[in-house]
């Protein structure tokens, strides 16, 4: 069965879970959400849109170059009374991933699924972005379809050049992989519809995979993930 491969790569990138507050941090990968976000925009769908389709999409994620984490401050002013002309200073941080390169696997039983997906990344109806409008990809977003589930996919695409032995690899969870679950996060959209956005939780198994290709790598299973937020590394370098 088919996996269409994606290539992210830009200047800046920024992965958030969170929407509102003064600090808009990063995750250190691309989040399930965004990335079928990004599809669905590609195919021209509207935020009310049904996406169950692309929800039930197996997503893994090679991390091939971590990035440094930036953060760019802001001062917001904002009008409390209109009539008065009244204004607020509000301070804001957003936090992005520099120079980060990610692959990404999306697999599906339905071929003609996958097909529609590459296609969409192929010719997108709408311009893309990594994560914020302000982060464009720096190539084509879009690679290759295979035939291969998602960690075939990930583990036989060509490797980064490194000083790494191995690398992470973040995916939703298969059978063999119970009792090894890494984490749990709210990344699964449900809708994107902006009066009634929602999530289900997702499973996540993160393991390490050989930079030198093998016929059959071993994965390394890990109970921590790295799922830094930024805000846990600016809190760490203080």
């Amino acid at each position: 069965m088919p996996s269409v491969i994606m290539v992210l790569s830009g200047v800046l990138q920024s992965w958030g879970t969170t929407t509102i507050g003064h600090a808009r941090s990063t995750m250190s990968y691309p989040t399930k959400s965004a990335i079928l976000g990004l599809v669905a925009n590609a195919m021209g769908r509207d935020r009310s849109d049904d996406i169950s389709d692309l929800a039930g999409m197996s997503y893994g994620v090679r991390v091939d170059s971590v990035g440094k984490i930036q953060r760019d401050y802001h001062t917001v002013s904002i009008i409390t009374q209109p009539t008065k002309g009244d204004r607020v200073n509000r301070i804001t941080e957003r936090y992005y991933l520099a120079d980060a390169e990610f692959v990404v696997a999306l697999y599906s039983d339905s071929g003609a699924l996958v097909n529609s997906v590459a296609q969409a990344l192929r010719k997108p109806k709408r311009a893309l972005f990594l994560g914020r409008k302000s982060c464009p990809p720096n190539k084509p977003i879009f690679h290759s379809v295979v035939a291969d589930d998602v960690r075939g996919a990930l583990s036989g695409f060509p490797m980064p050049k490194t000083d790494e032995s191995t690398i992470s690899l973040f995916r939703d969870p298969i059978d063999e992989d119970e009792g090894y679950l890494s984490d749990v996060v709210m990344d699964n959209p449900v809708t994107f519809d902006s009066a009634a956005r929602r999530y289900s939780p997702r499973g996540v198994f993160h393991e390490r995979i050989n930079v030198e290709q093998e016929t059959n790598p071993v994965p390394r299973v890990h109970s921590n993930p790295a799922m830094t937020f930024a805000m846990s590394v600016a809190e760490g370098e203080k």
